[in-house]
């Protein structure tokens, strides 16, 4: 017997049992009580008188209690003893048989063959007394990751594994990111292939065009990649040559190696297109858009559904050692996400959006002011002007 625990141990028993029976003589005893009365007939016309016959069968009637007598001086022993494994060729030997044994290492049940033991290990995670729950996916899944990770399975394949196969029982996409995200285990899911996700019903599948295309989940998590997207825009924009180099290198860790700009307000930007990272940057010193700030979540009031971003900011047409500008001079702007990296920028000219923004900042957008036009506005023979 092999014991799979850590560390494993071989276990060597060896059982024998003794049994009471009616000994020879007793046996015959029997056995001549049966003939008694064949052969009493065969040689006697009479029948066997009363009193005889009735010892005859008091002798055969104590068959019965005799052996029960017998069995409970029976006995059943086995004794064993359990010796350490490791990796490598044992040999047990007995007075009967010869069994060879062969222990090897492998880092992953997943990836071991025969690939009989993927489908003992789904059945183990099928009829696991914990199972994911829908209230607290996060935690749960946590629990169960931890529980492997100290029975010896591997972070990389085993877990992932086990994680997708039980959050997929919940058949929500969400939920199943939610679960890999709390264990970070994404990108090892997604990268196991086919010995994973042929087991995984098509609805419910993720891939990796899917998961980079997933969105921080609130503008809370995309808030410090938007504060420091628009730290290197500004430092590239100011002028300053040394700080301009700083800014490159941060937007180029910041962004993707393509940054597309989709310029939805009538070419304000130079049209859309897809841009390097110094591209784009060129793009707002060309068009003089040289001040960024004022970042905000994507809500109803400032262009929900208009893209897939959760987070946005301004940008402000005016000189870069400028302090204040009109509020027309700003476009609010969201910002997209692909594989955790900045990979579109959608530009809109809606000034209720804009002022949404500047709210959200209490007006002051990282030192910058913004103010509205004046607009002048009759009453009777009086022309007033009100600041807007």
């Amino acid at each position: 017997m092999v014991s799979g625990t850590q560390p494993l141990y071989l276990s060597a028993v060896v059982g024998y049992s003794t049994t009471n029976t009616p000994g020879v003589i007793i046996k015959v005893g029997y056995s001549v009580a049966k003939l008694i009365p064949i052969l009493w007939s065969i040689f006697q016309t009479d029948v066997i008188p009363a009193p005889v016959g009735r010892k005859i069968s008091s002798v055969g009637d104590i068959k019965g209690p005799m052996e029960d007598i017998l069995s409970t001086f029976n006995k059943d022993e086995s004794f064993g003893k359990g010796f350490n494994l490791d990796v490598g060729r044992y040999i047990v030997a007995t007075d009967y048989n010869k069994i060879t044994i062969t222990v090897s290492k492998f880092d992953s049940v997943v990836l071991a063959k025969p690939s009989s033991l993927q489908e003992t290990f789904r059945a183990q995670l099928k009829t696991a007394p914990e199972q994911i729950k829908t209230d607290s996916v996060g935690s749960t899944c946590l629990s169960i990751a931890g529980a492997l990770k100290e029975a010896g399975f591997s972070e990389k394949e085993d877990i992932p594994y086990a994680l997708v196969y039980l959050s997929s029982k919940l058949g929500s996409k969400p939920k199943m990111i939610e679960c890999l995200q709390a264990t970070d285990s994404t990108a090892s899911a997604v990268q196991l292939g086919a010995v994973l996700w042929g087991w995984i019903p098509k609805a419910v599948t993720l891939t990796k065009d899917y998961i980079d295309g997933l969105q921080p989940s609130s503008f809370g998590d995309a808030k410090i990649r938007i504060y420091n997207f628009i730290v290197a825009l500004s430092r590239i924009t100011k002028g300053d040559q040394t700080r301009a180099a700083e800014g490159l290198s941060q937007l180029k860790l910041l962004a993707t190696e393509k940054i597309k700009l989709v310029d939805s307000v009538d070419d304000y930007l130079g049209g859309s297109s897809d841009l390097g990272a110094a591209e784009l940057a060129q793009r707002f010193v060309n068009n003089k858009y040289l001040r960024f700030g004022c970042m905000a979540p994507v809500s109803d009031k400032n262009g929900l559904g208009y893209s897939n971003g959760v987070g946005s900011f301004l940008i402000i047409k005016a000189p870069a050692d400028a302090v204040t500008a009109k509020l027309g001079d700003a476009l609010p702007t969201h910002v997209v996400f692909k594989g955790g990296l900045i990979s579109e920028i959608v530009v809109f000219q809606e000034p209720g959006w804009t002022k949404t923004n500047l709210d959200a900042n209490e007006g002051n957008c990282n030192g910058f002011k913004l103010t509205s036009p004046a607009t002048a506005t009759r009453t009777e023979n009086r022309v007033t002007l009100k600041q807007e």
